[in-house]
C-alpha cells in the first residue's frame, strides 16, 4: 500500500484532472435539482409530524399540503425533464440519478490510485455487474433473523493476496421496532381524551393542582413526544449504516464461529448446527464479546490472543457503534456499524469537494489495512 503522502499527491492530481471539471459541469444541475428534493423532504417530515402528533401537531399537515403544491407547481413548470417526470406520477429519483452519474464517471478512476486492483459496483445497478459475483449474505449468522438488509456501494479487490469485498449496507431492526412505533402513535392519538378525563376528575374532586401538573406534562409531551416517535420510526425503517468486510483467507475452516458484542442475544438461524459458547483466554475480550462455535478446538486455534487484541482495536479505529464477525468456510466476514455513508460522492444536497475524496481514501485505507492487522494472509493461526 502507498504511504499517505504519496496517496495525497495522487488524489490531488486526480481531483484537478478528473473530478473538478466533471463536478463543475454538473454543479448548475445539482443546485437546480436540490430544491424539489428539499421540498419533497419537507412534505414527508411535516406530514409525519402531523400524523404522529395527534391533535397537537395537526396544523403541520397544512404546511405539508402547501409544500406539496409548491413542489408540483415547480415540477410542472421546470425546464428540467427529470423534474417534470414527478408531475407524471413517477417517483422523485433525482438524488439517486445525480449520485450515479458522478460515481460511474469518477469512482473507477479514483480506485486506480490504490495498488489493490480495486473495482466499484453499485449493488442495484446492472451496468458493469461483475460476473459470478454472488454476495450470499442472507444466511449469515451475524444478521438478526428479523433484519431487513439493503446494499449500497461495493468495492472489491485484493490486499496482501487476500480477496477483499467492502459492502455498504443498511440494517433494519424489523417488526419489533415497528410495533413499538405503532403503539406509540396510538398512545399519542389518545392524549386529548386523557387530558379531558383528567380535567373532569380534577373538577369533581376539587383538586385543581392536578391541572397545573397536567399543563406541564402536556408541554413536555409536545416537545419530547414527536422527537421520540420520529426517532423510533426512523430506526424501524433504517436502524444503521454498516459496512460488511468479506475476506477470503488461505485456510480451510471446518468450524462455524461467530463473535458478537455482549448486548446481542445469539439465536442461530441454522438450528441443526451445534453452536456452543466459547470461553477465551483474554479477560478483556470476554467482558466485551460473546463467542460461539461448532468446534471449540478450532475456534481457540483461530482466535489467538493477538487476533482478539487486533479485533478490539478495529472498533476503536472505525469509531464503530458495534462490531460482529463470522468465520465460515474459507471466509471471515466482519460487520461494522459505522452510522455514516463511507463512500458518499455526488450528494445533491452537499457539494462534492477535494475533502470528500480524502475522507473516502482514508476509509478505504483503513479497510485494506485490516488484512495486515488481523494477519489474514497467514496459513496458520491468526
Amino acid at each position: 500500500m502507498k504511504d499517505r503522502a504519496e496517496l495525497y499527491q495522487e488524489i490531488k492530481k486526480f481531483f484537478k484532472q478528473e473530478a473538478e471539471p466533471l463536478l463543475k459541469k454538473y454543479e448548475k444541475d445539482r443546485k437546480e435539482d436540490m430544491l424539489p428534493v428539499l421540498l419533497q423532504r419537507t412534505c414527508i417530515i411535516t406530514a409525519l409530524l402531523g400524523f404522529l402528533g395527534g391533535f397537537i401537531f395537526r396544523y403541520l399537515i397544512i404546511l405539508s399540503i402547501i409544500s406539496g403544491i409548491i413542489l408540483l407547481v415547480y415540477c410542472n413548470f421546470s425546464k428540467n425533464k427529470k423534474i417534470r417526470k414527478v408531475s407524471g406520477g413517477y417517483s422523485l429519483d433525482i438524488e439517486n440519478d445525480y449520485e450515479m452519474i458522478i460515481k460511474r464517471e469518477l469512482m473507477p478512476k479514483f480506485l486506480q490510485i490504490f495498488e489493490s486492483n480495486l473495482k466499484w459496483h453499485k449493488y442495484n445497478d446492472t451496468a458493469g455487474s461483475p460476473q459470478n459475483y454472488n454476495l450470499q449474505l442472507d444466511k449469515l449468522e451475524i444478521f438478526a433473523q428479523s433484519c431487513i438488509k439493503t446494499f449500497d456501494d461495493i468495492i472489491y479487490g485484493h490486499e496482501l493476496d487476500v480477496p477483499t469485498d467492502i459492502i455498504e449496507t443498511k440494517l433494519g431492526v424489523g417488526l419489533n421496532n415497528i410495533s413499538t412505533v405503532a403503539t406509540g402513535v396510538f398512545a399519542v392519538q389518545l392524549i386529548p381524551f386523557g387530558v379531558i378525563a383528567l380535567i373532569i376528575i380534577s373538577a369533581v374532586l376539587n383538586q385543581m393542582w392536578i391541572i397545573t401538573w397536567l399543563i406541564l406534562g402536556i408541554l413536555l409531551t409536545i416537545i419530547i413526544g414527536p422527537i421520540v416517535l420520529i426517532s423510533r420510526a426512523k430506526k424501524a425503517v433504517e436502524n444503521s449504516r454498516s459496512v460488511i468486510l468479506r475476506f477470503k483467507i488461505p485456510k480451510r475452516i471446518k468450524a462455524h464461529t461467530v463473535i458478537f458484542e455482549k448486548q446481542y442475544a445469539f439465536k442461530p438461524k441454522n438450528k441443526i448446527k451445534p453452536f456452543q459458547k466459547i470461553v477465551l483466554e483474554d479477560i478483556e475480550f470476554e467482558k466485551r464479546f460473546d463467542t460461539y462455535s461448532t468446534n471449540q478446538v478450532e475456534a481457540r486455534y483461530l482466535l489467538t490472543t493477538l487476533f482478539m487484541k487486533r479485533f478490539e482495536n478495529l472498533k476503536t479505529s472505525f469509531k464503530a457503534k458495534n462490531i460482529r464477525a463470522e468465520f465460515t468456510g474459507e471466509e471471515l466476514i466482519v460487520l461494522i456499524q459505522v452510522d455514516k455513508d463511507m463512500f458518499q460522492m455526488g450528494s445533491i444536497t452537499k457539494e462534492t469537494t477535494f475533502s470528500t475524496f480524502i475522507d473516502m481514501a482514508n476509509e478505504i485505507c483503513s479497510v485494506l489495512a485490516i488484512s495486515k492487522q488481523l494477519n489474514l494472509d497467514s496459513k496458520t493461526g491468526l
